[in-house]
């Protein structure tokens, strides 16, 4: 496209970067394994320019065995709203009522393995999944990992 592009390797929580200089900054599938959702957070805010977009996405383990379950979504929306304003505020609030996740609306890894299981993300679910389970401490289950897919564009006030 005639443009450079530049890739580094920083920590996500002090990446160093200068304040304001990112019109947009996207988070695809990390936060969901962090734990430090302040700092990050507060640090996507730093770098990001007045009115600046910031695009996440991160899966939801609705059976509870992966990187970020149901009871946890809500922190980490909260924290996100805390530092900036949902673009779409009605599928955050959406996303708060736990309820939410478990609607046949909301299109699943378990959905997708039933329909086409070429089409999951993991070339052996069942490893993915055991792997999951002990990092989580929990009983490995058989079958693939249940996540729902977010994404959700927040801007800087």
């Amino acid at each position: 496209m005639g443009t450079d592009v530049e890739f580094l390797h920083k920590d996500i929580r002090d990446t160093g970067l200068a304040n304001n200089s990112f019109d947009v900054v996207y988070c695809v599938s990390v936060l969901e394994h962090t734990k430090n959702y302040d700092e990050i957070v507060n640090e996507f805010v730093r770098i990001l320019k007045d009115n600046g977009i910031l695009i996440v996405t991160f899966d939801v383990s609705l059976d509870g065995h992966s990187d970020i379950p149901v009871n946890e979504v809500k922190n980490l929306l909260t924290t996100l709203e805390n530092y900036l304003s949902a673009t779409d505020r009605d599928s955050v609030i959406k996303l708060l009522d736990e309820e939410t996740l478990f609607s046949p609306d909301i299109v699943t890894t378990l959905f997708v393995s039933d329909w086409d299981r070429s089409l999951l993300p993991w070339k052996y679910p069942l490893v993915s999944s055991l792997l999951a389970s002990f990092k989580r401490r929990k009983l490995p289950r058989l079958g693939i990992k249940n996540l729902a897919f977010t994404c959700h564009t927040f801007e800087k006030r």
